[in-house]
């Protein structure tokens, strides 16, 4: 997790802890100490007590008692479940995003951001490469505009971050390309279907036991 300093607010730290996850910096299943937290972030026992209660209450951690709190890893079934509702989801963030292609700023700072992603992509590992995939769902939500959307799908994806390890990078890439062409070229279909297809790829490696 990046070392900052986080003054007081429990929802600031949850903030932290949220990125961290998505940027790699924290994994499933690693385990957070009240201790550490505090002292990283400069922050109270009773701020990051409360930063995990709100965790627990949207599925991010496990809370157990006297041990702290530890991030948590859904079981296949929950996974499959979660990538289901992402799949629709996701879908229709690309379709959106799509309809706005004629907004020549937004097509620019979605074709530059996205750009910049997948060429970095080849040569990127483990959490810089877990960075880029955030750097592009970040774009994806920025081109929808949907204030919804941008509320849901983190949650929803945050759980899902340990199915992208068991899909070839290569597909990975290719997954991406397809959606940022599809919504590039402003047909709304072909920008869902492209979005619902990437998920369907994180489906069919859980269900094969990822």
């Amino acid at each position: 997790m990046a070392s900052e300093e986080i003054n007081g607010a429990p929802d600031m730290l949850v903030r932290a802890i949220i990125r961290a996850i998505y940027d790699g910096d924290l994994v499933m299943g690693q385990r957070l100490v009240e201790a550490q937290v505090m002292a990283r972030h400069s922050v109270s026992r009773s701020t990051v007590r409360e930063a995990f209660r709100r965790l627990a209450a949207e599925g991010v951690v496990d809370i157990v008692l006297h041990k702290g709190a530890t991030i948590r890893r859904p079981g296949q079934e929950e996974m499959i479940d979660l990538l289901r509702v992402t799949e629709a989801l996701v879908g229709l963030n690309a379709r959106l995003a799509a309809e706005r292609m004629t907004d020549p700023d937004i097509r620019l700072a979605f074709a530059e951001e996205t750009a910049a992603m997948l060429d970095a992509a080849p040569d990127s590992e483990g959490v810089d490469y877990a960075r880029l995939r955030t750097r592009f769902h970040r774009a994806l939500l920025r081109a929808s505009g949907s204030v919804e959307l941008a509320r849901s799908l983190p949650k929803l994806q945050l759980h899902l971050i340990r199915a992208y390890t068991a899909i070839p990078r290569a597909a990975h890439v290719s997954s991406y390309r397809a959606i940022r062409e599809a919504v590039l070229s402003g047909n709304g279909e072909a920008a869902e279907e492209a979005g619902r297809r990437h998920v369907v790829l994180l489906i069919d490696a859980v269900r094969a036991g990822a």
